[in-house]
């Protein structure tokens, strides 16, 4: 089985598309709706990239990403921000908080398959 990647993101309907088209590439995927939930899940599976979508109500995505890479500190995950909010998204505050890379979530999904695909050939995370 390939890689694992934990999909966050409060919209199901968006969450779930996310995590199958990932599971079509190969990936193994979990698909969480909220952050307790997948921080949960995050320990039980010790995923090898979190993605998480930066707008979301009961924590924001650069609050989660943070949380994630303390969490799992020295090892943390990779952790790719997603969007399909430009105007609410702030790349300076997602790399400060530990974000490896972000991605605007378009209809088709493409990009953010493809930013999958970046950041975990990469190898491990340093």
């Amino acid at each position: 089985m390939g890689r694992k990647i934990l999909v966050i993101d409060d919209d199901p309907m968006a969450c779930q598309a996310i995590a199958e088209l990932l599971k079509k590439e190969g990936y193994q995927t979990v698909a969480s709706f909220n952050f307790e939930d997948a921080l949960q899940k995050a320990l039980q599976i010790l995923p090898d990239l979190v993605m998480i979508d930066a707008v979301m109500p009961e924590i924001s995505g650069f609050d989660a990403c943070r949380k994630i890479k303390e969490t799992f500190h020295p090892h943390p995950p990779r952790v790719v921000m997603m969007t399909a909010k430009l105007n609410a998204f702030d790349p300076v505050l997602a790399r400060e908080m530990g974000a490896d890379d972000f991605v605007v979530k378009t209809g088709d999904m493409v990009f953010v398959i493809q930013a999958a695909q970046k950041i975990l050939s990469k190898g491990s995370p340093s």
